[in-house]
């Protein structure tokens, strides 16, 4: 069976980033009598989760959880958080270590920004995400959240407001556009900064072509990640056997039997959240296998 592994898989710019400065602190603070914990898991994954707890760092989803003294350090995940979670952060004394991916700093600017003006910000984006909580944060009470076409028709918005668009980083491509477009045959009032992260764009586009030309797609990734779900979905409308996994056991659950393994293909690719060490099992399961 021949593999084809999108190229664009496994660990993000910001996701790197965000581990190797927890590994860093780690480190660097090993022999110390210092406590180190992230705000939430620093990714969607439980072995990279269970490696940092070897090493003594934490996660915690509660400020309140955390101890309230100089010998605490917390750790922002690179998803971000809004300005109140610092401001309590420092109120308590403790140490804060930004992991926030640079990506996701820049929406921060500008949703700050275009909150002190008169224009309502609207963020295209899943409303629980920890990523858009952060965002909102920034903009403030005139925003919007959404994620459809049916969620901005519920904005019952106003041709002469002025709207200033932002969007997640793992928000889906295609929607992206089908929401603009909307708002520009509507003749609203709009300013649109793409703010969907440049890895993300590349996979998508990836995993479209790839799930065109295979019988079966493996995703992998965590079920929790945001940006694993939106390859999984997109992959889902071209190849009717497109699986989510999370790691090599999931994959040995999956039926095989079902298609021509001489002449079929199988598509790989993952999210941004998936160590390399997981998908090159993966990759050698499916080729030793098959």
């Amino acid at each position: 069976m021949e593999v084809i592994l999108a190229q664009n898989s496994g660990f993000c710019f910001g996701v790197k980033r965000a581990i190797e400065i927890a590994l860093n602190e780690a480190d660097k603070h090993k022999n110390s009598t210092k406590k180190i914990f992230t705000y939430g898991p620093i990714i969607h994954n439980d072995i990279v989760i269970s490696e940092l707890k070897s090493k003594g760092i934490e996660d915690y989803n509660s400020i309140n959880s955390c101890p309230n003294n100089s010998e605490t350090i917390v750790i922002i995940r690179s998803h971000g958080v809004g300005p109140l979670v610092y401001d309590e952060l420092k109120n308590k004394n403790i140490e804060v270590i930004d992991a926030t991916c640079p990506f996701v700093t820049k929406i921060h600017e500008l949703a700050h920004e275009y909150s002190k003006t008169e224009c309502t910000i609207i963020i295209f984006g899943d409303k629980n995400h920890s990523e858009v909580k952060g965002i909102v944060g920034w903009a403030g009470n005139n925003c919007h959240v959404v994620a459809s076409i049916e969620d901005l028709e519920n904005l019952n918005l106003k041709k002469d407001s002025k709207y200033v668009i932002f969007s997640q980083t793992t928000f889906d491509v295609s929607t992206f556009k089908i929401l603009v477009e909307f708002l520009t045959k509507n003749g609203y009032n709009f300013k649109v900064f793409d703010t969907i992260c440049p890895s993300t764009k590349l996979r998508q586009d990836e995993v479209f072509e790839i799930s065109r030309k295979v019988s079966i797609m493996l995703i992998i990734g965590s079920k929790n990640s945001s940006n694993t779900k939106k390859l999984f979905n997109i992959a889902s409308a071209n190849c009717s056997k497109t699986y989510l996994i999370e790691n090599l056991s999931d994959l040995e659950k999956i039926n095989f039997l079902d298609v021509d393994i001489k002449t079929s293909k199988i598509g790989i690719g993952a999210g941004a959240s998936a160590p390399e060490k997981i998908i090159q099992e993966v990759v050698e399961y499916v080729r030793n296998e098959f």
